[in-house]
């Protein structure tokens, strides 16, 4: 067990997220024994920072945003999987949750997914491939979209263009992780050009490591 996680808990025991975490700590312990112990050097994720394998509590503000959002989905479209950690946040949150997920390399997420789906049965689409051409061909209606793939703004932006046509409604969030002001700035601009009538209307940026950031956005 993690003493960052423990210490944690016992400073916020009314966390439903960090007593999940922590009755299913195995998973995230697993998920790594099944990549081979191994982790991308540097690359980090929402549960630990890309230098050791440990749950890092620096994230605990984007970890909770990201759960409470799972909470109230349905479906969800997610751009970017490496270890599958954000899908366990989202499946520990609501184990009904239908996921689309999609990355372009399944040296990590294979395995995590394979973790994923011995504990949480029917739960998960995978799709290999580059989202700059598997997002056009899907059908599906996603109403929590999460994209976190290539963080350089031009992939964000050509993810985000795409994942507007495949909301399930007129209300929709995404959740982008590594979060930037000038994404925000980005994707106004876009929903400015765009023939539809379309508005950001709420915003939430936690104040932690590596933040990621919820944006509704309404469409009339």
């Amino acid at each position: 067990m993690s003493s960052q996680l423990v210490a944690l808990y016992e400073k916020n025991q009314d966390c439903e997220m960090l007593k999940k975490l922590i009755e299913h700590f195995d998973i995230f312990k697993l998920i790594h024994k099944n990549c081979g112990n191994k982790f991308r050097n540097g690359c980090g994720s929402y549960l630990f920072d890309g230098i050791t394998y440990e749950y890092c509590a620096s994230m605990y503000k984007k970890q909770k945003l990201l759960y409470e959002e799972a909470k109230k989905a349905s479906d969800v479209l997610e751009i970017g999987v490496y270890m599958g950690h954000s899908l366990l946040i989202m499946l520990l949150a609501n184990p009904t949750l239908k996921i689309t997920c999609i990355d372009i390399s399944d040296e990590y997420s294979g395995p995590a997914i394979q973790t994923l789906e011995t504990y949480f049965k029917n739960s998960i689409n995978f799709i290999k491939g580059d989202s700059t051409y598997i997002l056009p061909t899907l059908t599906k209606k996603f109403d929590l979209f999460h994209i976190d793939g290539q963080h350089d703004y031009s992939t964000i932006n050509s993810d985000f263009s795409k994942c507007i046509g495949l909301r399930s409604s007129g209300i929709f969030t995404v959740v982008f992780d590594d979060y930037s002001p000038r994404i925000l700035n980005d994707i106004e601009c876009f929903l400015s050009k765009i023939n539809m009538q379309a508005s950001i209307t709420d915003v939430v940026v936690p104040n932690c490591s590596w933040t990621n950031a919820r944006i509704i956005i309404t469409v009339v």
